[in-house]
């Protein structure tokens, strides 16, 4: 009769974990900016208009405050919408809409750097179209259906669990 002999130690035995980490798991922050030389608060770098680290629903959310922005500024100088109304109708009207427009640019920025400031007022520059629509016409929502889906879309985003607990942890 033949006799095989193990040529392998066994010297661990993989248990099955049931879908938790092997090992104890932390993230590690990785900086992609300035290395913090005692300063207080680090320069923003307006080179830096997005990033890629960031969860995807900020990432969409930076993106629709750029587009929401630039459409703004088109509907603000030479469109048919609410910013054009407000424009005409009311003194501070071009100033008001110059506002919304600084606070698309400023949110993205802003937030593409990792800053909480940046956070509200990308929110604050979602919630802003209601309120002008509000002022314009007394109704929020009188807008097209597809512009009034991506004002929607932009508030979901940025008021994703996920999205709120990167910003609460990561963003100085």
């Amino acid at each position: 009769m033949l006799t095989f002999f193990l040529q392998i130690e066994f010297n661990s035995v993989d248990l099955p974990t049931f879908g938790l980490p092997t090992n104890d798991t932390k993230p590690e922050r990785i900086s992609t900016g300035y290395v913090c030389n005692n300063e207080p608060v680090q320069p923003i770098n307006f080179k830096r208009w997005f990033d890629r680290m960031q969860p995807q629903t900020l990432q969409i959310a930076t993106w629709l405050l750029y587009f929401d922005g630039f459409f703004a500024l088109v509907d603000l100088l030479d469109g048919y919408s609410y910013l054009r109304y407000i424009r005409e109708t009311y003194r501070f009207g071009f100033g008001l809409g110059l506002i919304n427009v600084a606070l698309y640019a400023a949110g993205g920025l802003l937030m593409a750097n990792e800053r909480k400031i940046g956070y509200k007022i990308a929110v604050a520059a979602a919630i802003s179209p209601f309120i002008v629509r509000f002022i314009a016409v007394q109704n929020p929502f009188s807008d097209s259906l597809i512009s009034l889906a991506f004002d929607v879309a932009l508030i979901a985003l940025l008021l994703h669990t996920q999205s709120r607990e990167h910003q609460r942890i990561w963003y100085r």
